[in-house]
């Protein structure tokens, strides 16, 4: 049995997240190896896996909140393997009381991910998280529209690929630089003219 869920791994169908408690630098160091979720390689994956009904695709809400964000959350997963190529980390507070569905590593922070398969945004994991680390940007994506709190930023679920260039345009705030106006931290930025309509990288 261990053995087969080897060779899923190797072949890149399924995806650990490790558990880590402290949040710093590199995150490898601090992961709980021996404590982990699995994602599958897609959403149609685990969808069959599962055995889901096909009707449940066309049931509008149910369909991101059956089986607890499941999908959802493994939905965020397959984006953040494709757009950052390191191993996929989460946070669970001492004692387990507290958990963080996904924490990105990037060169000069480490910037925590909640995922919500609803429009409620409230958290008490990313304020948990907010106070013991005070991180310079917290990021939340579910239904909701791009939105930027203090240094809470949402981003609905389309655009979750986009927390990368977010936190690139980001400047640390401990060299002095300041955070991006919240006129456009959340969303991409066009140029526009009479004949088209350029995006801005």
């Amino acid at each position: 049995m261990w053995q087969h869920k080897k060779s899923k791994r190797n072949a890149g169908l399924i995806h650990r997240a490790y558990a880590v408690e402290t949040a710093k630098h590199p995150l490898k160091y601090y992961a709980d190896t021996g404590c982990f979720k699995v994602y599958a390689l897609d959403v149609g994956l685990l969808w069959a896996i599962a055995r889901s009904p096909v009707e449940l695709l066309a049931q509008g809400e149910r369909l991101f909140n059956e089986y607890e964000g499941a999908f959802v959350e493994n939905y965020v997963a397959q984006h953040l393997v494709s757009d950052i190529p390191q191993p996929l980390y989460y946070w669970r507070s001492k004692g387990g009381k507290a958990e963080l569905d996904f924490l990105c590593e990037f060169r000069d922070r480490i910037c925590p991910l909640e995922v919500k398969a609803g429009i409620n945004p409230k958290s008490k994991s990313l304020k948990s998280y907010d106070l013991q680390f005070k991180p310079s940007l917290l990021a939340r994506t579910n239904l909701l529209n791009f939105k930027k709190d203090d240094k809470i930023c949402n981003l609905p679920l389309y655009a979750v690929s986009l927390l990368t260039r977010l936190v690139k345009r980001l400047k640390n705030p401990r060299t002095g630089g300041k955070t991006m106006p919240t006129s456009w931290a959340c969303r991409p930025t066009y140029d526009t003219d009479e004949n088209e309509t350029r995006k801005v990288d």
